[in-house]
This record gives C-alpha cells, sequence and structure tokens, in this order.
C-alpha cells in the first residue's frame, strides 16, 4: 500500500511539473491585453495651449485617470502585453488651469512645427455646450413668452 501511495504522489508530481511547463509554451495560444486609451502622435501633436477641457477631450478622448482630488490632471494611459513581445507602456498628462490647457508631460511631446498635415486636412470647430431645458420649463416659455 506504501509503494502504490509513494507511486502516486510522484506521477501527480510529474503531472505538475509537466502542466507548470506549458505555460511558457510557444504553441499554446496568448491573447493580447490592451489597457487604456491608445495614444497616438497625431492626438498629441494637435493638443495645443490654451484648449479647452472639452477640446483635449475631443482630440484626447476620455482620460483614463481623472483623480476628484486633482481636477487640474488628467492621465491617458496605454499598456500593451504580448505574448513574445516587449510590454508597451506610454503615458501623457495633461495639466489645466482652471478649464484651459496649461502644460502636457509624458512619453509623447507635441511637435514643436505642429500637427504635420496629412492627404486631407480637417479643421475641426467643437460647438459650445448648451444648456438643458427640461419640458416645463420650456412650456413656461412658450406660455409666458415676455417673462425673461
Amino acid at each position: 500500500m506504501k509503494k502504490l501511495l509513494i507511486l502516486i504522489l510522484i506521477l501527480s508530481g510529474f503531472s505538475l511539473v509537466g502542466c507548470a511547463s506549458l505555460r511558457n509554451s510557444t504553441w499554446l495560444h496568448h491573447i493580447d491585453i490592451q489597457q487604456g486609451n491608445l495614444i497616438t502622435q497625431d492626438q498629441v501633436d494637435n493638443l495645443q495651449p490654451n484648449m479647452t477641457r472639452r477640446q483635449v477631450m475631443f482630440v484626447m478622448g476620455t482620460p483614463l485617470v481623472a483623480d476628484p482630488f486633482h481636477q487640474e490632471r488628467w492621465d491617458y494611459i496605454y499598456s500593451l502585453k504580448s505574448k513574445g513581445k516587449d510590454d508597451k507602456f506610454q503615458r501623457v498628462t495633461v495639466f489645466f488651469n482652471g478649464d484651459v490647457l496649461t502644460k502636457i508631460e509624458g512619453d509623447m511631446r507635441p511637435n514643436p512645427n505642429g500637427p504635420q498635415p496629412t492627404k486631407a486636412s480637417v479643421t475641426l470647430d467643437v460647438p459650445p455646450q448648451h444648456e438643458y431645458k427640461g419640458i416645463l420649463v420650456q412650456f413656461w416659455e412658450w406660455m409666458m413668452p415676455d417673462s425673461e
């Protein structure tokens, strides 16, 4: 009985070692893991001082980290983990003074010459955000047009 128990322990030990070695095998499929906002040099080149928060969000997207304790700072972070390749990590931090962009830090910096023109250059004008009026307020203004 003892010999059978020892044989089972030895075989289970070999099987555990075999499973652990499969983790690093090249023939198993491993997915790429992307996290955060994809950051391109074109996006960073389009950032300019004195842009509003809305304009920065239009160019860069929603920040990955918008800390409620540091509202003057937005962090854009991107990481990619691939099997057999070096991990890719990018970070861009933008700082605001009130509603105005003041500073850009991180792995990518804006091109001092501005964004490079592509085949089709597009200028975007972000319209101002309008205040939403509820249906009761709209009805009241319709009924009493000179109450303003």
